[in-house]
């Protein structure tokens, strides 16, 4: 925050690293997943499913849930 705006940036270019057996929480005012170049609008209270591509563990498929903040 400066001057009372709030600002993102990239935590990453396109890597988040996560220690073995480590957790990491996404979170509005936190880290957080930006979805860009979306076909259709997100609907609150609907969910969405998102997949998270690991480096050595593969992909999560997980259902995030439309909050509106």
């Amino acid at each position: 925050m400066t001057d009372g705006v709030m600002s993102m940036q990239p935590a990453t270019d396109d890597e988040l690293t996560v220690a073995p057996a480590g957790t990491v929480m996404f979170e509005p005012g936190g880290l957080h997943v930006m979805c860009m170049g979306l076909v259709d609008p997100l609907v609150e209270g609907e969910s969405v499913p998102l997949v998270l591509t690991f480096e050595t563990a593969g992909s999560l498929t997980l259902s995030a849930d439309v909050e509106d903040r």
